[in-house]
């Protein structure tokens, strides 16, 4: 049975205590992220909720990440430290998927606002996406300032079942000691109303549990979420990649019938190109992560929303933010690794069309710049079949391309905006891509803080090594050009 099946036909919260009379209205789905679906329920006395329930099957399911999640937002909305990131109070939740919804969950305030798709910002006017950006960079920078862990990983409850072992974080006034209910056991309780201080609660420290991410398999087509750390830096993160890349090579290459290795996406290489590439990536993990050139503020530790975007954003009808969702996979990392434009303003050579063949390397981390594109005569026609349709459609191109690189000054912006209120002021004289800006005085006249300008060789590296082998192999002419830069 589906997840959604259990939640509109068989879910009854009275079960769980929560002394509510029979709840009125399930409103149905509102929001369908990567790993939850979140609904609304509406109780008889009007009272509205959020809940968000587990879309993975059991044996997929991270309990790591799900906790993680938890522990994120009431981290952010306790610590003092995040005042202008607005996030839902979280009133319970489930990590089994032995309870009355079939799955795990969390019940969590109903985020009043307006959540803004491609389409609705790009009919916008002009200077309202300039405020859209904007109050992204508020909140990005906001994220960006030093989180009060010592340790990159996942934030978690102090009584994680971490095995790598866990760090204690910083430590909260007695006033901001965070608390929460989980309802695994709950139906012993009495609980007059969620949220109030009546409701049984356990208390403790959080803490830096596993470094937590995705990691596509090349042999089996899909996502897994991979686990490691805690870390003390970024070249400790970084070297645990290497050494599982080489597990990988010694658990799925020893008994090749030749020299020949081949992912399902078609990825290519060798044994001995693997052995190449792997000492190029050590020399360029050592220069990148330990040079005494890079900034100690480069260096700084903070929260990453791993899927910062617009569309897990939620604005009023001013165009203020109302609240920040989808927390899954938050990480600390150092803040030259999450410098990273919100994803629905990202770009790629293949989309609306292939740019040319082959195609230019396309990155997950780093946009591809449509600026540059010469006669608007030779934009090949494309057609596309609309859902909920049979018959194909042409593309309006051109407006496709404008779309783009609207894209590209929306980016640019979102980093100036972020320049202007970042905290830390540093300069320096790294590399952005193929482009080196060699003379320090020049940077600083130019450009400022170059957080964004420095960034995009380091964003490359770290998605090469958290992204797996097969990405090494697609990748292989970048780190031969950029192991000796």
């Amino acid at each position: 049975m589906s997840n959604e099946t259990t939640i509109e036909g068989e879910i009854n919260f009275e079960s769980l205590g929560l002394r509510k009379s029979k709840w009125v209205t399930l409103t149905g789905l509102v929001h369908s992220g990567t790993f939850k679906f979140v609904y609304q329920i509406t109780f008889s006395d009007n009272s509205k909720y959020a809940v968000a329930v587990s879309r993975s099957y059991e044996e997929d399911f991270s309990l790591d990440a799900f906790e993680s999640e938890v522990a994120t937002m009431e981290y952010i909305r306790v610590s003092g430290l995040y005042p202008n990131v607005p996030v839902p109070k979280v009133y319970a939740f489930s990590l089994t998927f032995k309870n009355p919804v079939g799955a795990p969950y969390i019940i969590m305030d109903v985020v009043n606002g307006r959540v803004l798709r491609n389409e609705e910002l790009n009919e916008l006017p002009r200077d309202k996406q300039l405020l859209v950006v904007r109050r992204l960079a508020e909140i990005k920078s906001a994220l960006s300032i030093p989180c009060g862990f010592s340790q990159i990983g996942c934030i978690t409850y102090d009584n994680s079942r971490c095995e790598c072992g866990n760090v204690e974080g910083p430590q909260l006034e007695k006033t901001q000691s965070w608390e929460m209910q989980t309802t695994d056991d709950i139906t012993t309780r009495e609980i007059n109303d969620i949220g109030e201080q009546n409701v049984e609660k356990k208390e403790g420290k959080f803490v830096i549990g596993p470094f937590l991410y995705l990691e596509f398999d090349g042999i089996n087509l899909e996502n897994i979420v991979q686990k490691s750390g805690p870390h003390n830096s970024l070249h400790d993160l970084w070297s645990c990649l290497l050494e599982r890349a080489s597990l990988f090579a010694l658990e799925n290459w020893t008994q090749l019938d030749n020299d020949n290795i081949v992912f399902m996406l078609g990825q290519q290489g060798t044994p001995q190109l693997f052995k190449e590439l792997s000492i190029s990536l050590a020399s360029m993990v050592s220069r990148l992560s330990r040079s005494k050139n890079i900034p100690q503020d480069y260096m700084t530790l903070c929260l990453h929303h791993s899927d910062f975007a617009i569309r897990n954003v939620m604005f009023d009808e001013s165009f203020n933010v109302c609240g920040v969702i989808d927390w899954s996979m938050t990480v600390i990392l150092p803040v030259i690794v999450t410098s990273i434009c919100p994803l629905d303003l990202h770009s790629t050579p293949d989309e609306p069309f292939k740019i040319s063949d082959p195609l230019p390397d396309a990155w997950k981390l780093v946009s591809f710049d449509w600026t540059n594109l010469g006669d608007r005569n030779r934009y090949p026609t494309v057609f596309t079949v609309p859902r909920g349709t049979t018959e194909q459609q042409q593309v309006d191109i051109a407006r496709k391309v404008s779309e783009e690189i609207s894209k590209f000054y929306l980016r640019s912006y979102f980093a100036t905006c972020f320049t202007l209120l970042y905290k830390h002021h540093t300069h320096s004289s790294l590399a952005e891509g193929d482009m080196v800006i060699e003379n320090r005085q020049e940077c600083m006249e130019h450009y400022g803080l170059c957080l964004f300008i420095d960034a995009p060789i380091y964003l490359r590296l770290h998605e090469i090594l958290m992204c797996g082998v097969h990405k090494w192999f697609e990748f292989s002419h970048w780190i031969r050009k950029h192991r000796l830069d």
